[in-house]
């Protein structure tokens, strides 16, 4: 589903008003289409020029881009920022825009996998995670049946596959009746959040 949304943005040290048009694909998180005063800056899908001003967006669509647009503004300012974006930034997408579609696409916890886990100090987790902007933190940890935590800390990142892996850090007299349950947060501070049983 796709939809075209016409943005007015107070621009910095500009009291003048900017249009921004802003083509979003929800599905796929990855066109987006930002103009300045009727300047494209970047397109990709379908868009049509001609009707960008008739294409109303919900309220809450608008809204959810104008926070994409300020999230930008604030990341690209940031020197460690700026570098990351503009590594990533080519001819047809510039920083500002991954910035925009890095807050657009929240990350996703795609697989926890317990299965090597045993109760015991040592034991491995492994979670695979996704999302348009980088995996920042993942976290582990073990919920008892009453939800209580009985251990939690930072995954590291396999330097090869890019999977999460967690090792216990206590050792559980049962397993049974325990959970696992996942957090990770990216680069615009959206977080995710999944359970496993075990």
């Amino acid at each position: 589903m796709s939809q075209l949304l016409t943005l007015k943005i107070k621009q910095n040290g500009n009291n003048k008003n900017k249009h921004h048009h802003a083509w979003i694909s929800w599905e796929g998180g990855q066109s987006i289409c930002l103009s300045y005063a009727g300047k494209q800056r970047h397109h990709r899908g379908q868009a049509q020029p001609g009707k960008c001003n008739s294409f109303p967006g919900s309220e809450r669509a608008v809204q959810t881009v104008q926070f994409g647009v300020n999230y930008a503004r604030v990341a690209l300012k940031d020197p460690e920022q700026q570098e990351y974006y503009a590594s990533k930034a080519t001819k047809e997408k510039s920083a500002f825009n991954l910035a925009i579609a890095d807050f657009l696409r929240k990350p996703c916890i795609d697989l926890i996998d317990a299965s090597s886990y045993r109760g015991e100090i040592g034991d491995k987790i492994l979670m695979i995670a996704s999302g348009n902007a980088k995996i920042m933190a993942a976290r582990i940890s073990i919920l008892d049946a009453g939800g209580i935590v009985l251990e939690s800390g930072l995954c590291v990142q396999d330097a090869v596959t890019t999977n999460w892996v967690y090792t216990a850090s206590t050792s559980q007299v049962q397993v049974t009746g325990l959970s696992v349950l996942a957090m990770v947060t990216d680069r615009p501070g959206h977080a995710a959040a999944q359970e496993l049983a075990l």
